[in-house]
């Protein structure tokens, strides 16, 4: 009976830094550190909990580097599309460009957005990004 316990425990720690490596694999940072949390929990050996401890700050520096790589891709449009950070399209620079040219751009800069918020769950970057590309998307009637 205890060595049934024993082996279902290990195997549901097994299952749940299985489950932490899938949900880093779909950018799932937040959900793969709570499932490598609960694994370090349940992990009896120093040694083990101190590795997965050690892979969750692995993960949370990778969130950190990914949410700023994010935020950078998004600045880099809006730099290009509109007036000194503002809200303010830039006229004289989008003139020149094609729908069919920002088409992949608006669908780019709608995944990323998408993403920062599934990884840093700001409502308020969220909704200003979204503000952002609501008004590339009018201007080009997309």
């Amino acid at each position: 009976e205890i060595l049934r316990c024993l082996v279902g425990s290990e195997m549901c720690i097994r299952d749940r830094l299985h489950n932490a490596e899938e949900f880093l694999s779909q950018n799932r940072y937040n959900e793969a550190i709570a499932a490598l949390e609960e694994a370090r929990v349940r992990k009896s050996s120093r040694k083990k909990q101190a590795e997965i401890t050690k892979q969750i700050s692995q993960v949370c520096a990778d969130r950190t580097k990914k949410v700023a790589e994010l935020r950078n891709e998004i600045k880099n449009v809006w730099n290009a599309y509109f007036v000194n950070g503002s809200r303010q399209l830039n006229y004289k620079n989008i003139k020149y460009v094609e729908k069919k040219d920002v088409l992949p751009v608006i669908k780019n800069v709608q995944e990323r957005i998408d993403l920062l918020k599934s990884i840093t769950a700001d409502s308020d970057e969220y909704a200003n990004n979204t503000q952002r590309l609501q008004l590339l998307k009018k201007y080009f009637n997309c």
